[in-house]
């Protein structure tokens, strides 16, 4: 439901906070997609990493190689001085850069050898954002190389131009002339090690004959596996392991292809400091075990589910299979690591899987705790796992028989509060809501590889988790009167909510926020939210474990202690007052 409609149409809600127009309420968007085309020509693959806010307009630029008609260095340059005048301008300025690497003339030569191979016959597009120069393909790829070639032996640097000239033309992906060169920065060993450059080049010859790329394994990845093996004959060791990898890769694939890069990402995580032949294959092979269980039961998101597992290292192992499974086929989780105080540690996960049975804590009111599934897929770990939003959760059991669920749309908040009852034959007392929000929503399964993908294209709809099919069904909203409603009956009238949710109760009762359309969807209960940002939150309980008070926290990366933030607390009877309890 649109802003406009829930002002317009919920006397309720209207009644509260009027602002001066719908327009004036600041959401999140997705990022604006250019495309199919711009100007004349196809978007270039990866435009979304050029949209920023204040970079605008946007140009198509079409470059075009032109091959430099000489091998010898010092006509190469009279040439450039001629034809590429900003080329001859970096050259000049680059001089001390050079002298650290291959040196001039040999890079002269390494730029004539590309312009011949390709023969002036690649055509490239690049985004110029704003008032940045427009610059050759030559200019940039000199550019390039002065940066990345620092520290190169002489036959090394040599070595590493032939292979890569080779990759782009065999993956149809002019960037790959700077792939070598870009491990050259993590692997610094390619730099004077001759051996090590074919090893690298074999390894990507085979991704592209495997997976028609070479972007299948990232750099990253490929120096994880490097510095675990074995000193004793490390080349050899170390591509052995990375065609181990490529091996796990390509089942991945057959798997869900959306995947593949996921595994690529997470593996490393799960390799012992130091491997020997085969350990990739053993550890990936439990990983596309646990893999293969979720799809089986229904998992739409494995790419989520492989974000999640970079939290647990060498600890995954068959008891987290188990656990993780069952998990998942109760309540739909992948982020096991927020219901652990760290890795190993399954009391929790025990206590939430022993609710399962109608019969145990049967004397117990129920907890619901709907926790989004956004949260990892966009950051480097999820900010809820194994940190404060465990201890609140476990501090629940005490009084409270609790049920966790990962939500990813409306519907799916609906789903999981209709399940928890059919479970434990109850009325929810406690609802925890949490997720990434503001004051007007709670993002629950905004996704990195849906948001850049054409809507006709996107594949995953509802499954184990529904993610809805759009933008607006994966917000949870101040306008999302229908979700309410379809939860009232399985929550008691007494009972209290948890907004776990950055700025949810941001300006109070004066405006429009979640806490304050909370309390109109679910009338006669209690809602805690935060006033600003949060990071955690104490719970108070009296002597039989009921929740008496909230009180939210906030803690900077260079702050030792949390401090208390405001606190808003809400009830409405479901008419236009509101009462406010603070």
């Amino acid at each position: 439901m649109s802003f406009k409609k829930f002002l317009g149409t919920t006397a309720v809600a209207a009644a509260v906070v009027a602002p001066a127009s719908a327009d004036d309420i600041e959401r999140e968007d997705a990022p604006v997609i250019i495309g199919p085309e711009y100007g004349n020509l196809p978007a270039p693959k990866g435009i979304e990493d050029y949209i920023q806010d204040g970079y605008s307009p946007l140009e198509t630029v079409q470059r075009k190689i032109t091959r430099i008609p000489s091998d010898d260095p010092t006509s190469i340059e009279a040439w450039i001085k001629t034809n590429e005048p900003a080329v001859a301008k970096d050259i000049e300025h680059s001089s001390n850069m050079l002298s650290r690497g291959p040196g001039k003339d040999t890079m002269l030569k390494g730029l004539a050898y590309i312009t011949k191979e390709f023969d002036g016959q690649i055509v490239e597009t690049q985004i110029i954002i704003k008032d940045e120069q427009k610059k050759t393909y030559l200019q940039d790829l000199f550019e390039s190389l002065s940066l990345f070639s620092y520290g190169y032996s002489e036959e090394c640097f040599e070595e590493t131009i032939k292979s890569s000239v080779e990759l782009a033309k065999r993956s149809g992906n002019l960037d790959d002339v700077l792939k070598i060169f870009e491990d050259g920065l993590w692997l610094t060993e390619l730099k004077k090690d001759l051996e090590f450059v074919k090893v690298v080049k074999d390894i990507y010859f085979r991704s592209v004959e495997l997976f028609e790329s070479s972007d299948v394994i990232a750099n990253d990845s490929l120096k994880s596996l490097y510095n675990r093996t074995n000193n004793n004959q490390k080349n050899d060791a170390f591509k052995k392991a990375a065609y181990e990898l490529q091996d796990i890769l390509v089942r991945a694939k057959e798997l869900d292809a959306d995947c593949v890069r996921s595994v690529n990402d997470t593996l490393p995580f799960l390799l012992e400091r130091r491997i020997k032949e085969g350990d990739v294959t053993k550890a990936g092979n439990r990983l596309l075990t646990y893999v293969q269980k979720l799809k089986d039961q229904g998992e739409v998101d494995l790419p989520a589910a492989l974000t999640g597992l970079q939290w647990y290292g060498e600890s995954l192992d068959d008891i987290f299979v188990e656990k993780a499974t069952e998990l998942h086929r109760h309540f739909g989780i992948v982020n096991v690591a927020r219901l652990q105080k760290e890795k190993g540690d399954y009391t929790l996960v025990d206590e939430v899987l022993k609710n399962t049975s109608p019969e145990y804590n049967a004397d117990k009111p129920v907890a619901i705790v709907l926790a989004t599934r956004q949260g990892g897929q966009l950051l480097p770990f999820d900010t809820f796992s194994m940190n404060s939003f465990y201890g609140s959760i476990i501090s629940l059991t005490n009084g409270y028989k609790v049920v966790v669920y990962e939500v990813a749309s409306e519907k799916g908040i609906a789903d999981a509060v209709r399940s928890a009852h059919e479970l434990t034959g109850k009325k929810a007392e406690l609802v925890m809501f949490a997720g990434h929000g503001n004051q007007y929503g709670v993002n629950m399964g905004h996704d990195a590889w849906q948001e850049f993908r054409p809507e006709e294209k996107r594949t995953r709809g509802t499954g184990k988790v529904d993610y809805g099919t759009s933008k607006e069904e994966r917000l949870f909203d101040a306008a999302d009167a229908d979700t309410f409603n379809s939860i009232e009956q399985y929550v008691e009238e007494n009972a209290q909510v948890i907004l776990y949710s950055c700025e949810t109760g941001k300006g109070g009762a004066n405006e429009v926020n979640m806490a304050n359309s909370t309390a109109f969807g679910l009338p006669g209960r209690l809602i805690y939210a935060p006033k600003e940002s949060c990071t955690g939150a104490q719970l108070e309980f009296d002597e039989s474990g009921k929740l008496l008070n909230v009180q939210f926290e906030s803690k900077n990366r260079d702050q030792k202690n949390s401090r208390p933030i405001g606190t808003y607390r809400v009830q409405s009877t479901g008419k236009i007052d509101v009462k406010n309890l603070n």
